[in-house]
C-alpha cells in the first residue's frame, strides 16, 4: 500500500498520473486528433490532396488544410511520448515484446487483406488472382510496399518507437529537461537543414543530408519527447522561469 502512494505521488510530481484513472486533457487531445486525421482522410479522397495539380483554385484552401489537419499525428505522437515514457520509467529495463510482434504481424496482414480489397474492387481482379497478388505484392515483409494502404507508414513509425523505447526512457530518466529540450531544438535544425541546403533547387536531392535525417531520428522521435516534456510540471516551469 505504501509503496502504491508513493508511486502515484512520484506520478503526480511529474504533472501525469497513470494510476487508472482518465485524464480529461488527454482525453480532449485524443479527440481532437481523431478528428484531425478523419478531417485529413476526408479532404484528400474529395480530390483536394495536390496542390500542384491542375486545379489552381483549391490551392489556398488545400495548402490551409493541410497545414492544419497534420496536426492530428503530431498529437497522437506527443500523446504517446507522454505515456509510454512515463510508463517506461517506472518499470524495469526490458521491451515490450507482445506490443511489438502484435505491430509486427498486424502490419502485413492489414497491408495485404486493403490491397486484396482494391485488386477486386477497382481492377476487377478475380478473388484468387487479388490474394496472390496482395500476398507477393504487398506483404512488406519479404518485398513489396503497403500499396493502396497508405495509412500504414504510421505503424512502421510506432514500432521502431517501441523497439527504442526502454534505451530512451533510461536515457530521459538521467537527463534534465533542458537537455532533453537541447535534443529536439537539435533534430528541429536537422530536419529543416536539408530543405535550406536545396535552397533554389541548383543542387541534387540525393544527398549526403537527405539521407542522414529522415523520419524516425528527427522530428519523429522529437515529437514523442516534446510529448513527455510537455506533461513535466518541473521543466515546464524550469523552461519559463
Amino acid at each position: 500500500m505504501l509503496r502504491e502512494k508513493g508511486r502515484k505521488r512520484r506520478l503526480e510530481k511529474n504533472g501525469l498520473n497513470l494510476t487508472g484513472e482518465r485524464i480529461f486533457w488527454m482525453d480532449v487531445v485524443r479527440f481532437v486528433a481523431i478528428l484531425l486525421v478523419v478531417f485529413t482522410h476526408a479532404h484528400c479522397w474529395a480530390g483536394l490532396r495536390d496542390i500542384a495539380g491542375d486545379r489552381t483554385h483549391d490551392i489556398i484552401i488545400t495548402s490551409l488544410f493541410f497545414s492544419v489537419d497534420r496536426w492530428g499525428v503530431v498529437l497522437f505522437l506527443m500523446l504517446s511520448g507522454a505515456l509510454m515514457f512515463t510508463k517506461q520509467m517506472q518499470c524495469p529495463f526490458g521491451f515490450r515484446w507482445h506490443r511489438i510482434f502484435q505491430f509486427i504481424a498486424l502490419t502485413p496482414f492489414w497491408s495485404v487483406i486493403t490491397n486484396i480489397s482494391f485488386y477486386i474492387m477497382k481492377q476487377d481482379k478475380s478473388l484468387w488472382e487479388a490474394i496472390r497478388m496482395g500476398i507477393i505484392q504487398n506483404n512488406v515483409l519479404w518485398g513489396g510496399d503497403t500499396g493502396e494502404a497508405t495509412h500504414l507508414w504510421y505503424m512502421f513509425l510506432i514500432i521502431l518507437f517501441y523497439v527504442a523505447l526502454p534505451f530512451l526512457a533510461a536515457m530521459i530518466k538521467n537527463l534534465s529537461c533542458k537537455e532533453v529540450g537541447l535534443y529536439v531544438c537539435w533534430s528541429l535544425f536537422l530536419f529543416i537543414l536539408p530543405s535550406l541546403y536545396h535552397w533554389g533547387g541548383t543542387i541534387s536531392q540525393t544527398t549526403f543530408l537527405d539521407r542522414l535525417f529522415k523520419d524516425f531520428f528527427s522530428m519523429g522521435l522529437s515529437y514523442f519527447f516534446v510529448g513527455w516534456l510537455a506533461c513535466q510540471d518541473t521543466c515546464v516551469s524550469r523552461w519559463l522561469t
